[in-house]
């Protein structure tokens, strides 16, 4: 089994969300690429300390035959190199939390399979999100603010409807399925290391939808701390009611 195989099933899609994303550096040249829109190679080797121009060459190659990564030639002296996201790399990010929460709801699952058993605490790991993810559309949609596009006339790099822009639902979802992993840690259900990564990629979703042009700074810090307050709110409460009910039984 490899570092990235998953035993709830064979054909796991966190398995196939790392094989995209996994390794050291991929993350970080996605990072860097998406916040500068389009750099050279030697400005994206510098922003990332220690890494070979072997390993970097190799992980560009890899990007670029996923369709994560736009690589562009120019015929000077010297040749001039310019890397910049594709769109699918645009939108990778907030997936990508989806591929996460798939494959924790499958080890939430094989864990009920093998124990018969669900307690509150468990079922809180969907229940939580989808209530804040109710929630924060309610109030996007009763606040409807104009997005960015809208104010100052531009074409932004995602297409995406007019208002409804605060707060960030892409946001707030991305820190909804990262708590809720966290919680799932905490209940010894899921790796931490995963969770961490998924929290990687809840801020870097928050970043690229205020480059793409879809949000202003505000809509996105509105969402994560939408996110993070009705996680915590949420699963206190439920720790909370469990421990009151846990004498009763």
């Amino acid at each position: 089994m490899s570092h990235y195989d998953c035993p709830c099933m064979e054909k796991c899609p966190l398995h196939y969300a790392m094989s995209l994303i996994g390794g050291k550096w991929k993350v970080q040249i996605l990072c860097s690429v998406t916040n500068a829109g389009t750099i050279r190679y030697n400005a994206l080797r510098g922003k990332l300390d220690g890494i070979s121009n072997t390993v970097l060459a190799s992980a560009l190659r890899e990007l670029e035959r996923d369709g994560l990564i736009l690589r562009r030639e120019y015929l000077e002296v010297p040749v001039r190199v310019e890397y910049a996201p594709t769109e699918d790399c645009r939108r990778l990010l907030p997936y990508s939390l989806f591929f996460f929460y798939a494959a924790a709801s499958l080890c939430l699952i094989a864990h009920f399979a093998r124990t018969g058993a669900m307690n509150l605490l468990q079922f809180s790991f969907w229940a939580v999100p989808a209530a804040g993810l109710i929630l924060v559309s309610l109030i996007r949609k009763a606040l409807n603010l104009p997005r960015p596009s809208e104010l100052f006339d531009f074409d932004p790099l995602l297409s995406h409807e007019n208002g409804c822009s605060c707060p960030s639902r892409h946001t707030a979802s991305s820190f909804l399925i990262a708590c809720a992993l966290f919680w799932l840690t905490y209940l010894g259900l899921f790796p931490l290391p995963l969770s961490i990564l998924a929290l990687c990629c809840a801020v870097l979703t928050a970043i690229s939808r205020v480059i793409a042009g879809v949000h202003f700074p505000r809509d996105v810090l509105a969402g994560m701390l939408f996110g993070i307050l009705f996680s915590a709110v949420g699963y206190g409460a439920v720790f909370g009611l469990f421990s009151m009910l846990l004498p009763l039984g």
